[in-house]
């Protein structure tokens, strides 16, 4: 079986700045690659280099030392044009361009494609129409841009780096504006267009868990300053994100591959059952500070809280339960149990 040679490959870089004669490396010795159609994030603490990075790998700013290569060409021997017919960049800054549609922003992606005159003929104008129909932003053609919403933004920028036809598209934080559904919707569109398109797509983030969720594979910039790569489950299984982004306030769970709070107070839960219900009491409990367990041979435990959940009839509401030390008490809501056991450490402490 023959491998297919990477689209993006970084030999021994370094990174950072230079400054009169002195230099600030800020990233080193990073070997990784990206493959045609895989979708990529960048993951990284504040201030780690992600930024960086990009504007090395879009040629804004010279690498310190090694290379970059894309389809095996020396990032440092292409010209601007094959630069931009093989590359495009968007970045996070919000675009305010007055008396311009979305149509026309997203026309300015076939620059490299056009000439000196820069004309847009009949092949150009297939291109924006595909570009826009990709990213689902046909509709705002005729919109001007300082109209559009921070998530309509996103697409037609998008859909202008689309219009370049390149093999590898960089993003810095495109969802860094966006509220909840938002950012969804355009990381799935993102990794759609890696998965149809073929692009090679490297986009920088902080949303953790849907990088986990959504990405083939994460780029982490870790504590010690290298660049680690991986599929999300390898980075989850050998502790790496784990290290990266874990503090005395803040902790890991592998098994879920969320972040949450440290709460822990010493005390412990049962909870025995798979419905909804039961996860969702499980995470309101873990939540409260609780250790949680499924094992039911734990139930003699006298100081263990036994929570669980039961319906009232067919179709009826939930009612909460919990029994410590053979008394039992019944709950409307997560949030009257969730309170009922924080006035109870209260009153233990």
């Amino acid at each position: 079986m023959t491998t297919p040679s990477p689209v993006l490959s970084l030999s021994s870089l370094e990174i950072g700045y230079r400054a009169r004669r002195r230099r600030r490396v800020v990233l080193s010795d990073m070997s990784v690659q990206l493959d045609r159609g895989e979708f990529a994030c960048l993951l990284g603490p504040n201030g780690a280099g992600k930024s960086t990075l990009l504007r090395t790998l879009s040629r804004v700013q010279p690498a310190l030392a090694g290379g970059v290569s894309l389809d095996g060409d020396d990032l440092r021997a292409l010209t601007s044009g094959d630069l931009a017919r093989r590359l495009a960049v968007v970045l996070t800054d919000r675009v305010q361009i007055a008396n311009l549609s979305a149509y026309e922003l997203v026309g300015l992606g076939r620059f490299p494609h056009t000439g000196y005159f820069g004309r847009l003929g009949p092949e150009d104008h297939e291109t924006i129409e595909w570009a826009m129909e990709a990213t689902q932003s046909g509709h705002l053609a005729r919109r001007d841009v300082t109209e559009l919403s921070d998530g309509e933004r996103q697409r037609v920028m998008i859909a202008r780096a689309l219009a370049q036809e390149p093999k590898i598209l960089l993003l810095d934080e495109p969802t860094a504006f966006l509220d909840l559904p938002s950012r969804v919707e355009l990381t799935a569109l993102l990794r759609r267009l890696a998965a149809e398109r073929g692009l090679a797509i490297l986009m920088t983030t902080h949303d953790l868990d849907l990088a986990l969720r959504t990405a083939d594979v994460l780029w982490l910039i870790t504590d010690e300053g290298s660049l680690e790569s991986g599929a999300p489950e390898d980075l989850v299984l050998n502790g790496l994100l784990e290290h990266a982004f874990s503090s005395d306030e803040v902790v890991f769970d592998r098994a879920t591959g969320h972040f949450t709070p440290n709460r822990h107070t010493g005390r412990r839960a049962l909870v025995v059952g798979d419905s909804l219900e039961h996860h969702w009491l499980r995470e309101a409990l873990v939540r409260s500070g609780f250790d949680v367990s499924r094992d039911q041979d734990s139930e003699g435990d006298a100081e263990l809280i036994h929570c669980g959940v039961t319906s009232e009839g067919e179709g009826g509401a939930a009612r909460w339960w919990t029994v410590q030390q053979g008394e039992r008490d019944g709950f409307a809501s997560l949030a009257d149990l969730t309170r009922w056991l924080s006035r109870q450490r209260q009153t233990l402490q």
